[in-house]
């Protein structure tokens, strides 16, 4: 089933690549902006991505990209808000998946039935002897990515939860104000 129907496809197109061009609902920015260097984390702390879903899917899988491998990782886990913060799904808890490198597709527990409109994807490393690190985007930081929302406010792109010692992703969250006030880089995340 197209992601687009065939007169939006075609007529709507640019020179930019889409995440329908790699079979995607969505993503956090074009696969060819990423590159290898990796957005370290801290184990117990949630990281958001805002991501806008152009028309109705089912979301099945949240996607990233493991640039560094952990070890020994325990309650990882990946998951799809709404943009009031709400979670509608995660994932069960990820360890070997993130002791390995690359490309990264796992499937929520049930789907979520997306319609047009912005997302969070979530992601938390419970704990690990080495934490996983995660591609990021190629230019500029969260902060510059980030400049006309500001870093903490509920439309930013990239953001980290001020709580701590997660070993879940939290049921719930604000968006803006349960904030960091500087983010981490903008890593790469999607939906399939």
């Amino acid at each position: 089933m197209p992601i687009f129907p065939s007169s939006q496809a075609t007529s709507q197109r640019d020179s930019e690549f889409h995440p329908v061009d790699e079979s995607f609902i969505t993503w956090s920015y074009d696969l060819g902006l990423m590159t290898a260097a990796a957005t370290a984390i801290s184990a117990g702390r949630a990281y958001m991505c805002r991501m806008f879903v152009p028309v109705s899917r089912p979301i099945t899988n949240v996607c990233v990209w493991v640039s560094t491998a952990g070890a020994t990782v325990a309650n990882g886990r990946l998951g799809v808000f709404d943009s009031s913060g709400t979670r509608l799904q995660e994932t069960a808890a990820i360890t070997t998946a993130f002791q390995t490198t690359g490309f990264k597709e796992i499937p929520l527990a049930t789907v979520v039935a997306a319609t047009p409109g912005y997302y969070w994807a979530g992601l938390v490393v419970g704990s690990a002897g080495t934490v996983p690190q995660f591609r990021r985007s190629n230019n500029g930081t969260a902060a510059e990515i980030n400049v006309k929302v500001g870093d903490a406010s509920a439309t930013t792109r990239a953001a980290w939860l001020t709580t701590t010692g997660l070993t879940d992703l939290p049921t719930s969250f604000t968006p803006g104000t349960a904030f960091a006030a500087t983010p981490p880089a903008l890593f790469w995340m999607g939906f399939t």
